[in-house]
């Protein structure tokens, strides 16, 4: 899961400071953006076994995790998309719409869409391909009804299901009209693809297959704000000892890999215990980043096995099965959490000042958890 900014008066800059100054984050009010996604979210979906990409970014958090500098931040809150940096931080946008952020930048979405990538609040978003669904909280700036406009006069076909305005593009899902291809449209328009984008001020929801669309515009059977381990998760990115950090990204982690090499071959002493769900979460203050990684268990006993399991192998990074790029980060801090009538968190905490280039864009502890568990590199949190 992507030009330099023209400076803004110096009074708007510190005027945001300001403001931001008065108003910390809220550790109890941190997830509470994607709680609200999730509200819409199937959990069939968490339920899966499967590999998939489950991703979720705050545009807002993103642009003042990688904006030290009040008058910087303000170009890049309230300034034009040539800040492209928020959007190289943000990981959760869909997958369609990464391919032609360019001609979002660029103005050109648009004329095709009736929005640009700055109206977009936050993003929830889920890829297993070919099947892919979004939901999308656009910001205050969106037009909604430029967005129908737009997408009627690009060749959508609208309809009312429900509450919802949808407009849909070539009716059997998954379908492709190469010959009809607009990268500038970033709902698949790329591949000239089946397409359904359904409108619910401020929600916006996209897929190019109907079922995932009717099972938001239909209101979902069961949310993933039902399931158990969906909540501990979330209280684990709410619990106040991570600081008064935003939450710019979340990765939900719905399949646990093997502890192998690279042949297949196992490896001796790395791996924890099945775990039923994980997830690793990206808090900034703009300051200080702190990378999350949680994973859920039935009880105590067997987290607290998961922990020791960790630690052990975050103890000797000689050891194969620790991500290069961590080993600069120390040793992080390993705690479980519940009281083990029900279910418990292995968590582990790393948190980083920012400093040089390179943190003005990416959560660097952030980036090797995800980076390194999907390219197979962080067997320390695969099964044995």
């Amino acid at each position: 899961m992507r030009s330099t900014p023209h400076r803004l008066p110096g009074l708007l800059a510190l005027t945001l400071a300001a403001a931001l100054a008065c108003s910390p984050a809220q550790a109890q009010e941190r997830t509470s953006g994607l709680r609200d996604l999730l509200a819409h979210f199937p959990a069939e979906i968490m339920e899966s076994e499967e590999w998939a990409d489950i991703l979720y970014s705050d545009l807002q958090a993103a642009r003042i995790g990688v904006s030290r500098d009040a008058e910087t931040l303000a170009e890049a809150m309230f300034g034009d998309d040539r800040f492209v940096a928020p959007y190289m931080r943000s990981m959760g946008l869909p997958y369609d719409m990464v391919q032609g952020m360019s001609f979002g930048f660029s103005g050109e979405w648009t004329e095709i869409v009736g929005f640009l990538p700055r109206d977009i609040a936050q993003s929830l978003s889920y890829a297993a391909p070919p099947d892919q669904l979004a939901i999308i909280e656009m910001a205050e700036s969106a037009d909604f009804d430029a967005i129908a406009g737009a997408l009627r006069t690009t060749g959508y076909t609208p309809e009312q299901r429900g509450d919802w305005n949808v407009l849909w593009y070539i009716e059997e899902d998954y379908r492709m009209n190469l010959a009809d291809r607009d990268p500038r449209n970033p709902f698949g328009g790329h591949l000239g693809r089946s397409s359904r984008v359904a409108l619910l001020e401020p929600l916006l929801a996209y897929s190019p297959a109907w079922p995932r669309i009717e099972a938001v515009t239909g209101g979902v059977d069961r949310s993933a704000l039902e399931l158990p381990a969906v909540l501990a998760l979330l209280a684990v990115v709410d619990d106040p000892r991570h600081g008064e950090g935003r939450l710019v990204n979340v990765a939900f982690l719905t399949e646990q890999q093997p502890a192998e090499m690279r042949d297949g071959a196992p490896i001796p002493g790395v791996g924890i215990p099945a775990w039923e769900l994980g997830l690793f979460a990206d808090l900034s203050t703009g300051a200080v980043d702190t990378a999350l990684a949680a994973f859920v268990y039935a009880d105590a006993k067997t987290a607290g096995e998961a922990a020791a399991a960790i630690e052990t192998v975050w103890s000797d990074t000689t050891l194969y099965g620790f991500h290069p790029s961590l080993s600069e980060s120390g040793m992080p801090e390993i705690h479980v959490t519940g009281d083990g009538a029900d279910q418990a968190v292995v968590v582990i905490s790393i948190e980083r000042e920012m400093t040089g280039d390179a943190d003005t864009v990416y959560n660097l502890a952030y980036r090797a958890f995800y980076t390194g568990m999907i390219s197979g590199e962080l067997p320390v949190f695969g099964h044995p």
